[in-house]
């Protein structure tokens, strides 16, 4: 799937929950990184697994008339393109993000006027965090952003700083015979800038 299919929505802004949350991943998945999926996930349903910061007490009473907000995804990613992963495929290092609806209001479809749809203009990081070496160590990772627009450029966003966590803090398990550390330090942030650039350019970008 081309990245041009992946981030086409007919609005650019105010996509649903779902929407964003499987195109999000679905760039994800084109740059190599591995999601993982909610236990019940069957092709062709929502990727992400659900988030909500109800309580337990709330979510018995709930009927979908209230606290929709509260609602978002848990991504679980994993890198499997070397030389961020292991050689048989399983990324070494794991970043977990939960995000929830951050700026958002709701309108009333004539056809239902007693209940309310939620517009999403902006989505929210609250929590972020990232193992490596199998869940050995955690590492104290943050994003320069904490707000991403619920759109197309948002998802761009939201993939370049999740790339750039990977390639500040993964664990390489690649060996790479003589080198020195500051040439595998080049070598490495070289193949990570043309993976880099070839993504965005496949994003539309152009070089300059």
């Amino acid at each position: 799937m081309s990245w041009k299919n992946i981030l086409k929505v007919e609005d650019t802004l105010n996509m649903g929950l779902h929407d964003f949350g499987n195109k999000l991943i679905n760039a994800l998945e084109a740059l190599g990184f591995e999601i993982k999926y909610g236990d019940y996930y069957q092709v062709g349903e929502s990727k992400f697994k659900e988030f909500t910061t109800l309580t337990e007490e709330e979510l018995e009473w709930y009927d979908g008339s209230f606290g929709e907000e509260k609602f978002g995804h848990e991504l679980v990613i994993t890198d499997i393109e070397p030389p961020y992963a292991y050689g048989d495929g399983f990324g070494t290092d794991t970043l977990t993000i939960k995000y929830l609806p951050s700026v958002w209001n709701k309108y009333h479809k004539p056809s239902a006027p007693d209940h309310p749809q939620l517009a999403i203009n902006a989505f929210k990081i609250i929590e972020l965090e990232m193992t490596t070496e199998r869940g050995k160590q955690k590492i104290d990772v943050k994003l320069p952003s904490k707000t991403f627009d619920n759109s197309s450029g948002g998802i761009r966003d939201m993939v370049k700083e999740i790339l750039d966590i990977f390639k500040e803090n993964a664990k390489y398990v690649e060996d790479y015979g003589d080198m020195s550390e500051r040439e595998l330090r080049e070598m490495r942030g070289e193949d990570a800038g043309h993976r880099y650039a070839g993504a965005m350019r496949g994003l539309g970008y152009e070089d300059r």
